[in-house]
């Protein structure tokens, strides 16, 4: 993630104060009935598109024992009709040094006392419950926003009865189109924000949690559910506008990688454009670069795309799509490639709609949800969509897309 000169100096001066993982006795968890926005009363909740406040399925649990791992930091908890929110509380605070503060030793979070107050932003310096439903209101859009991409409604999607079977949905005749009715997943995707380092840890090996996960994205086996985890001391995540983004990104990894289901990972160029567009559809401000690249570390603000797309296709360095299509893994990701891939993915956007969509339903769902998908038969049919329906190879995409990528001036 890219950050300005001074947020980077403020981030040695400033950071969420993480509570330690506390068992005291008197700890007392959140009472739904005293959020503030809709007092937990079902009308309410249900005018603002909200299932629950808790308790249900979470992770490798459910909220009850993720609250208990972390007893001592109250978790607001949120469920929608397609997300569910966990959002710790945390206590910001700054110290810029100087003053009777800085001869003692102590943090202050009055102004005047060598500190300031106060240090979160936007929705992060709300009360508790409303910053988890701004949150969740803003992971609902991601979510829309991916549907619309898509080209598809709920209604597309399988649905599970009382009796736990799947009911396929109308009008799709023998078209796999996954497992349930979220994306195809049958659970419900899952975020939780922590306060640092140590609560994310613990939440990814305790079998509370996640039991032994690795990186910021999980497949729940026992709920069919994609989770993120992510902790506000990693990357300057206390401010707003970058936690916002960096949600918005990483919830776009796991919603166009879910499509139809979540059984082998797509091609890794389409995920990480995918990622970038929405983010910057948020946020252009700041970047996240997933895989931690040696080319993506440490960058200046990237603000204008579009200019560096532009000079990558006029210099004729831009990574074709056939060697895109090699990368493995996102840590394979050159900086070049994460811009090319984003301007790829808008090009397909925004000069021919609806191949987008296209592209991903010949690629997603190809062994209906029951074995990993052979990486050559992903590459074909790969091959075989821009060839349906652009009508190109790749060597001819490459060039469609540079004339494309030219002319584009729009900051982006």
């Amino acid at each position: 993630m890219t950050l300005p000169p001074a947020l980077v100096a403020a981030l040695f001066a400033a950071a969420p104060l993480a509570s330690p993982i506390d068992d005291a006795a008197d700890f007392r968890r959140p009472v739904p009935g005293d959020c503030e926005v809709c007092e937990a009363k079902p009308r309410a909740m249900e005018a603002l598109d909200i299932v629950s406040h808790g308790e249900f399925a979470f992770g490798g649990s459910g909220t009850a024992e993720v609250s208990e791992l972390f007893r001592g930091i109250p978790i607001r908890w949120v469920e929608g009709a397609h997300l569910k929110l966990g959002f710790a509380e945390v206590e910001y605070d700054s110290w810029w040094g100087g003053g009777e503060a800085a001869k003692s030793g102590q943090r202050s979070s009055r102004q005047g006392a060598g500190g300031m107050a106060e240090m979160a932003t936007g929705a992060l310096a709300k009360s508790p419950w409303r910053k988890t439903h701004t949150y969740f209101e803003r992971l609902e859009v991601t979510y829309a926003r991916m549907l619309e991409l898509l080209e598809r409604s709920d209604a597309d999607f399988p649905t599970i009865d009382e009796d736990g079977l799947l009911v396929l949905p109308a009008g799709h005749g023998r078209r796999y189109m996954g497992e349930g009715p979220h994306l195809g997943m049958a659970g419900k995707f899952e975020v939780l924000v922590l306060p640092g380092a140590d609560q994310h840890r613990a939440y990814q090996v305790d079998r509370r949690g996640l039991d032994g996960a690795e990186g910021l994205l999980h497949l729940v086996g026992s709920t069919d559910a994609m989770t993120l985890t992510v902790h506000q001391m990693g990357g300057a995540l206390w401010d707003d506008e970058i936690l916002h983004g960096h949600l918005v990104h990483m919830l776009a990894h796991a919603l166009v990688d879910s499509y139809r289901h979540h059984s082998y990972p797509g091609p890794v160029w389409l995920s990480a454009g995918t990622a970038h567009l929405l983010e910057r559809e948020t946020t252009m401000e700041f970047d996240t670069f997933c895989g931690q690249h040696p080319s993506t570390l440490d960058l200046p603000g990237l603000r204008d795309w579009t200019a560096r797309a532009r000079k990558l296709a006029t210099s004729g360095k831009a990574p074709g799509l056939e060697e895109l299509m090699g990368r493995g893994a996102l840590t394979d990701m050159t900086l070049d490639d994460h811009i090319t891939s984003w301007s790829k993915v808008r090009f397909l956007v925004d000069a021919h709609p609806g191949v987008f969509a296209s592209l991903n339903d010949d690629i997603r769902g190809l062994t209906q949800g029951k074995l990993p998908c052979d990486p050559e038969d992903l590459r074909q049919a790969h091959r075989d969509a821009i060839a349906r329906h652009l009508g190109l190879t790749y060597a001819e995409f490459d060039d469609a897309w540079a004339k494309w990528a030219k002319k584009q001036t729009k900051r982006g």
